[in-house]
């Protein structure tokens, strides 16, 4: 009897183990994950001027402004979706109405992230933007996010 308590105990205390390791890198990734995201956009550009780096920091600061009413707008739009979707009788017309009308707002906010990127992309000298155009794509790309999901980056520098 005490040898089962103590094989228990045994097995017991090596799961509590695993577990709390497995724990502390998912915390540690997160971390890594956030501090790396802390970066200025402009850290990997070459070469930048003090001047340069506070008018980008400025252009996106207000684009953010700019930007924030509108996804709150996006997911109200989305949640009024849903629930014309989860409607015991859904009704097409209005289903498509909304559609549209997110679909729009959609493009509204594409068209202010282009301006944006050509607002900076204007800032930087022929051959900051060289330099870039040879930088690997991924930091200013597409990235993969948390559960396999292709993230929205800045853009290939070559679309600049």
């Amino acid at each position: 009897m005490k040898r089962r308590s103590i094989y228990a105990m045994i097995i017991f205390l090596i799961i509590i183990g695993i577990t709390g390791n497995m724990l502390a890198q998912k915390k540690s990734m997160k971390a890594r994950a956030a501090k790396a995201g802390m970066k200025r956009f402009w850290a990997n550009i070459p070469d930048l001027t003090d001047e340069q780096r506070k008018q980008i920091d400025n252009l996106r600061l207000k684009f953010q402004e700019e930007m924030a009413p509108q996804r709150i707008k996006l997911q109200k739009m989305n949640l009024e979706l849903k629930e014309l979707l989860i409607a015991k009788e859904p009704e097409m017309k209005a289903i498509n109405a909304k559609i549209d009308e997110i679909g729009e707002l959609k493009t509204e906010m594409q068209k202010k992230r282009i301006a944006q990127r050509l607002a900076i992309r204007d800032l930087l000298t022929d051959e900051q933007k060289a330099n870039l155009k040879l930088m690997p794509g991924r930091k200013f790309g597409r990235g993969w996010r948390h559960g396999g999901k292709r993230g929205q980056g800045f853009g290939r520098p070559e679309q600049w």
